[in-house]
């Protein structure tokens, strides 16, 4: 038996196709965008995926009883810099802390970006010199 393709058939084929595709879309969207806003997507311990990075080493989150701690470790030898946990804020699906440590301010701004976390860092230095930035992607530790 031959199949014979209509015009009202291939319409309908496109118009289904394109439902499919555009529902699909809509779902993964949501639940993405969803994923993000939600504190507990951040939790965990996340390691510098550059393991020759020279500032922020180790971060972690962990909520607890409905507060969001960002604890942050940075680059020092012979062992890495604890620099303490900080209550964070979240906003527009980034988490918000702010470090004050020995003659600097510290802002870091967290992202989830796909299954890695960005971390953007402003040092304020109370010396007088230029501010500087670092961005840089952590992998989630099991």
């Amino acid at each position: 038996m031959k199949t014979t393709y209509t015009s009202r058939n291939i319409l309908l084929l496109t118009t289904f196709s394109i439902f499919v595709i555009a529902s699909v879309s809509l779902y993964a969207r949501h639940h993405l965008s969803e994923a993000s806003t939600d504190p507990r997507a951040f939790g965990g311990s996340w390691a510098n995926a550059d393991p020759r990075a020279q500032g922020i080493k180790i971060v972690e989150l962990k909520q607890d009883q409905g507060t969001l701690f960002v604890h942050v470790w940075g680059a020092c030898v012979p062992r890495n810099c604890d620099w303490g946990a900080r209550a964070a804020n979240l906003s527009d699906k980034n988490v918000n802390a702010q470090w004050d440590l020995e003659g600097m301010k510290i802002t870091l701004v967290l992202a989830l970006r796909g299954d890695r976390l960005r971390a953007k860092a402003t040092y304020k230095y109370e010396d007088g010199r230029a501010q500087e930035y670092e961005t840089d992607y952590f992998t989630r530790q099991l």
